[in-house]
């Protein structure tokens, strides 16, 4: 495919070249397809739809997905500025996109959502934080760092640090690192710490079905670690160190279903214990072992 450069300095009106780069993200990914790539280049980007961020709605495929990429790590900064119909950083609602390498920041409720039906998203390496933190103090929807509705799948989070993200002011119970509700994501080698609430809950709105949660620290979370809730077919807690979480290292709260695995697992100082699988009548059937 083709790859496009976008810049501060850019024109729209500009080729996309290295040389001539475009100067807003929405422009370039309206110009691309099926195996494009973008990269942007350091500096602050701020342009968005209102009520969705940039949006990326277009469908790559697997063997040739669309890839939006900073150019060097965390160094292309997306600022929801707090603004009130900034709601997200990024809205993810087409299938097959590569999202590496930003700081998403100040998205006035969620960094970024996968959303929709959207299929085989990879979100890589990305700084997630202090989104939410201003939000709707009236509102009883989350604040989020990352967000994935119960209809999508295979998307993979890997290797980002998700961190201050939530409405602290209020002390929040609703606002936490990651809200995953997808099936057979994977969640491996990230840092998700600070976030107001929960590190990682998980709600099986529509059962939740093989996801994996691998090589990952969960640390200083407002509330647990990691929080299991409503209907489960398959959840798998591998390697994975929680810290110092407010409460517990892991909190099934209404949880039911099966093939719950917490395995290999590390926990220290987490004042209420490392796990709680029985909270509010939860009867989800799990195994546990060679956890320290």
């Amino acid at each position: 495919g083709s790859t496009y450069y976008v810049a501060t300095n850019g024109l729209n009106s500009n080729s996309g070249t290295n040389a001539q780069p475009f100067l807003t993200i929405t422009y370039a990914y309206s110009q691309v397809a099926a195996g494009d790539v973008i990269i942007v280049k350091p500096g602050v980007y701020n342009d968005y739809t209102p009520y969705a961020g940039l949006n990326f709605n277009k469908n790559g495929t697997s063997a040739n997905p669309i890839t939006i990429k900073s150019q060097y790590k965390w160094q292309a900064i997306i600022d929801g500025e707090d603004a009130t119909d900034h709601i997200e950083c990024i809205t993810l609602s087409g299938n097959y996109h590569i999202i590496e390498g930003f700081d998403l920041r100040g998205a006035f409720e969620c960094g970024l959502w996968v959303k929709g039906t959207a299929t085989g998203n990879h979100i890589l390496k990305n700084n997630i934080h202090h989104c939410g933190t201003i939000g709707d103090p009236q509102s009883s929807a989350g604040q989020t760092g990352l967000l994935s509705d119960e209809n999508t799948s295979g998307t993979k989070y890997y290797g980002n640090y998700i961190h201050d993200n939530g409405r602290f002011s209020l002390n929040s119970n609703l606002d936490h690192g990651m809200y995953l509700t997808g099936d057979n994501e994977t969640v491996v080698n990230n840092i998700v710490t600070h976030n107001c609430a929960y590190g990682i809950h998980i709600a099986g709105y529509s059962t939740v079905s093989n996801l994996k949660v691998y090589n990952n620290v969960f640390a200083w979370n407002g509330r647990s670690g990691a929080m299991v809730w409503m209907d489960m077919n398959g959840v798998d807690f591998r390697n994975n160190i929680f810290y110092k979480n407010a409460e517990l290292g892991l909190l099934c709260y209404d949880a039911h279903g099966t093939g719950v695995v917490i395995d290999y697992n590390l926990w220290y100082g987490n004042p209420q214990g490392t796990i709680n699988m029985t909270w509010a009548g939860s009867d989800v059937s799990y195994t546990s072992g060679n956890n320290l």
